[in-house]
């Protein structure tokens, strides 16, 4: 979630989480209490607006994870305010957005369509290795001088960042 002008994000309901890497963003909130960050790593930098991170245990939290701004304190109850983790108290609904590629399998290009988000997107393109091949922040992302094979999209849109795989033919 690296460069995505995040605001806020909670993943304390991520217990199987073992890496966070969240640097250079907009955070003001961030939530990592899962009952689990003795085998959680952290690293916020680059994040200016950001004051505390809630945590399990601040001291095994301020021994263990460096990669922070230095002017970050950790605590068990950052005391955010109502609304930092874009809960409307009003509303029992949640909105849903489901990212479509098409056509997929692909032989040139593939367009990412999102569900209830009418929004600016960024995405990634990565191989099976790792290796970054193209960001962009249109739609349809031309993949025809690729080889065949498997890759990887990273879409980042509002507050989010999913992963999703896409067959070159």
């Amino acid at each position: 979630m690296l460069n995505n002008q995040l605001t806020s994000l909670d993943v304390s309901q991520n217990t199987a989480l073992t890496y966070l890497y969240c640097d250079n963003n907009q955070l003001t909130c961030l939530n990592v209490k899962n009952g689990n960050n003795n085998t959680l790593l952290v690293e916020s930098n680059l994040n200016p607006n950001l004051s505390c991170i809630e945590v399990d245990n601040p001291a095994w939290s301020n021994a263990n994870w460096t990669i922070i701004d230095p002017n970050v304190t950790f605590s068990t109850n950052c005391n955010y305010p109502l609304g930092c983790f874009n809960i409307n108290p009003n509303s029992v609904q949640e909105i849903i957005n489901t990212i479509s590629l098409y056509p997929n399998p692909t032989n040139e290009n593939i367009t990412i369509s999102i569900e209830n988000f009418n929004g600016n997107i960024q995405t990634e393109v990565y191989d099976l290795i790792g290796n970054r091949l193209q960001i962009n922040n249109e739609t349809t992302i031309s993949l025809q001088d690729y080889a065949r094979g498997i890759y990887l999209l990273k879409v980042a849109y509002g507050d989010r960042v999913e992963e999703v795989k896409v067959i070159k033919d």
